[in-house]
């Protein structure tokens, strides 16, 4: 069965309203290719926010199939108004959760070291929801969705979901600064003096 012009153009018309284009406009998709890699990244971004917005997940997941079924024409209306995670902040959290991991192998190990166990900073708190979103929600996805970092799962419920409700990325980064400078660290480095001073350097400002 052939359509002629109008009826392309009537069947065009009713899905505009659909993709949220003005009548008066004429419909021009500026994205209408996408490379593997880009669908995957974008698949990842909106798994992201789908988990920080579960309300909304039959948004994101029709999103989701338009990225993994290649529907090019509904492109635009996939990438319009994205926010995306920087590479920088998603190795951020991931050099994060490594400390921690660092942390949860001493704790392993000496169990009765109370000064350690019962610190503040020696549990992985999370990111701030309200000021730190997409690092929360880049937390959740490897977690939750991509199965990493699994010692991290029965943090979930104590710290309501990985939200530490402050900011704490500047403590994160004074952590790193000392944590990414100890040498051998998860072999002869791994010894109770390197890990009182990344605790340390949670309180030093300045």
């Amino acid at each position: 069965m052939s359509l002629d012009g109008e009826a392309v153009h009537d069947a065009l018309h009713q899905i505009e309203p659909c993709m949220g284009l003005a009548d008066e406009a004429p419909m021009e998709n500026t994205v209408t290719k996408l490379t593997d890699v880009e669908r995957a990244l974008l698949i990842n971004q909106l798994s992201i926010l789908k988990l920080l917005a579960p309300r909304d997940a039959r948004y994101y997941d029709e999103k989701i199939e338009i990225l993994r079924d290649g529907y090019e024409f509904f492109y635009d209306d996939v990438v319009q108004n994205l926010d995306t995670v920087s590479t920088e902040d998603c190795k951020f959290v991931i050099h994060v959760l490594d400390m921690y991991r660092w942390f949860d192998t001493y704790i392993r190990k000496h169990s009765k070291d109370k000064e350690v166990t019962t610190h503040h900073w020696a549990r992985f708190a999370g990111f701030s929801g309200n000021d730190e979103t997409a690092l929360m929600g880049f937390t959740r996805f490897l977690i939750k969705t991509q199965g990493k970092f699994a010692e991290q799962i029965p943090n979930e419920s104590r710290t309501d979901g990985f939200n530490s409700h402050a900011p704490v990325r500047e403590v994160y980064e004074r952590m790193l600064a000392v944590y990414e400078a100890i040498d051998d660290k998860w072999e002869t480095g791994l010894k109770r003096e390197n890990v009182l001073s990344v605790l340390a350097a949670a309180k030093r400002r300045g």
